[in-house]
C-alpha cells in the first residue's frame, strides 16, 4: 500500500460514537423505525432543540422519502432566511401535487455505462445472501471522524505530485480536477481494505450523485427548490489490490471519472429507466460481481450545513461558556449524522467542512474492522 505516512501533519481522527449524544436527540416524539410512519399521522419531518446556557443543540429528523440533502438544505437555508427576517428572500419550491421527474428515464438515448456488469439471476441471489448474512451475524457501529484541513492540504499537495510525475510534466501542467470529496472519499476505501482481514475481489465504491444540475436546464430549474429526492448512485469497480497498492491519486482519478460520466443527461436518463424496471421490488440496480465488497457513501458537502445562518436567533450577550462571545455564534460548529437504528453496511458519511477547513466524517463497519482500522491509524501515527 502506498502509505501517506509520509505527510507530516496531523491527520485523521476517530473522535466519538455517534450514539454518545442519544440521550439529546432521541427525543421521544422522534420515531424510531418505518412501522411508526405506516400506523401513525406522523410527519416525515420533525424539529426538537436543546438549549443550554452557552449553546443550542438542533436536531432535524427526517425520513428519506421526504427529502435528500439538498432537499433538507433548502428547507434550512429558508428557515434560515425566515430567522434573519429575511422572509422575501425564501423561494416557491415545486408544488406538492406535480412530479417534475414523472417522464424521466423514458427517452434514454443510450445504455448506462456499466449495464453491461449489472448482477441479475443467481449472482444476483448470493450476493443478497451475502448481504443480509453480515447484516445478521456482524455487530456494526458508527464513529464520527475529523479530518484535518492541514492533511487534506498535504494530501492534495501529494496527489498532485503523483499526478504531475506520471504524466512526465511539472506541477503546472493540466491535471484533471478532484475535488476534496473525490479525496476523502479514495482515502477511506484505501484504508478500509488495507485492514479488511482478506483483501481480495473487486471494490464496489457505490456513492450517492446528485442529478440537479443535469436537469436544471429542463425539469429542476435551479430558481425553482426541488424539496424532494433528486440523486442516484454511481459505482466504480477496482480490484482490491488495485485499492491497495496503486495511489490514492489514481483511485481519486478513477472516482472523479466515473462521476463526471454519470451526471451527463444521457447517463442520467439511461440510468433511471434502469430503477424504473425495479419499480415495485424494493432493489435497485447493482453493478459488479457476487462477491463483491461494496463501499457505500454520500455527500452531504453541497447542503453546506456548517454556512446555516441562524445569528437572528442567538440571544444577545449570550455566553460562550469562555467568556467571550464565539466568533461564528449562530453558525453549526458541529453537525452530525445518525439514525435510530444501527446501519449494518460499509459506509462513509462526508458531512461537510467546518470554518477552519476540517471536515467531518460519519463512519460504519463492523467491529471487528473498527479494531484493525485503530490500529492502522495509530501505527501510521494518525490517531
Amino acid at each position: 500500500m502506498q502509505s501517506l505516512g509520509a505527510l507530516q501533519g496531523q491527520g485523521p481522527e476517530i473522535v466519538a460514537e455517534v450514539t454518545a449524544f442519544k440521550s439529546l436527540w432521541d427525543h421521544p416524539s422522534v420515531p424510531h423505525d418505518f412501522s411508526a410512519y405506516l400506523k401513525n399521522d406522523l410527519p416525515q419531518t420533525g424539529l426538537v432543540v436543546v438549549s443550554f446556557h452557552d449553546a443550542t443543540i438542533v436536531v432535524l429528523s427526517w425520513f428519506h422519502t421526504f427529502f435528500d440533502i439538498p432537499g433538507k438544505a433548502e428547507l434550512l437555508h429558508a428557515w434560515s432566511k425566515i430567522v434573519n427576517d429575511n422572509p422575501s428572500q425564501v423561494g416557491t419550491p415545486h408544488d406538492a401535487d406535480e412530479d417534475p421527474l414523472t417522464h424521466l428515464g423514458l427517452h434514454h438515448t443510450e445504455p448506462y455505462v456499466l449495464e453491461g456488469l449489472r448482477l441479475t439471476g443467481f449472482p444476483w441471489i448470493v450476493f443478497a445472501i451475502r448481504t443480509l448474512y453480515n447484516a445478521m451475524f456482524k455487530t456494526y457501529r458508527t464513529r464520527v471522524l475529523r479530518f484535518p484541513a492541514a492533511f487534506l492540504h498535504e494530501m492534495r499537495q501529494q496527489v498532485a505530485s503523483d499526478l504531475s510525475s506520471s504524466e512526465g510534466g511539472d506541477l503546472n501542467d493540466t491535471r484533471p480536477f478532484l475535488s476534496d470529496d473525490n479525496l476523502i472519499t479514495a482515502w477511506w476505501a484505501r484504508l478500509h481494505t488495507a485492514t479488511r482481514k482478506d483483501p481480495r475481489g473487486t471494490v464496489n465504491i457505490f456513492s450517492s450523485l446528485g442529478i440537479r444540475k443535469a436537469l436544471q436546464d429542463d425539469l429542476l430549474p435551479s430558481s425553482k427548490p426541488y424539496l424532494s429526492n433528486a440523486f442516484q448512485w454511481y459505482t466504480v469497480l477496482v480490484p482490491a489490490q488495485e485499492v491497495i497498492t496503486s495511489g490514492l491519486s489514481h483511485l481519486a482519478s478513477l472516482i472523479r471519472k466515473r462521476v463526471t460520466e454519470s451526471r451527463t443527461r444521457q447517463q442520467v436518463e439511461a440510468y433511471s429507466a434502469l430503477v424504473r424496471e425495479k419499480e415495485g421490488t424494493l432493489t435497485m440496480p447493482v453493478f459488479g460481481d457476487a462477491t463483491m465488497t461494496v463501499l457505500m457513501g454520500t455527500s452531504w458537502c453541497h447542503g453546506k450545513l456548517f454556512d446555516l445562518n441562524l445569528t437572528g436567533a442567538v440571544v444577545k450577550n449570550a455566553s460562550t461558556g469562555v467568556g467571550a462571545p464565539s466568533p461564528r455564534s449562530g453558525f453549526p460548529s458541529y453537525v452530525q449524522y445518525t439514525s435510530n437504528y444501527t446501519v449494518r453496511l460499509d459506509y462513509l458519511v462526508t458531512v461537510g467542512k467546518d470554518h477552519d477547513g476540517n471536515y467531518w466524517l460519519n463512519a460504519g463497519t463492523d467491529d471487528a474492522h473498527w479494531e484493525r482500522i485503530e490500529r492502522n491509524l495509530c501505527i501510521s501515527g494518525k490517531m
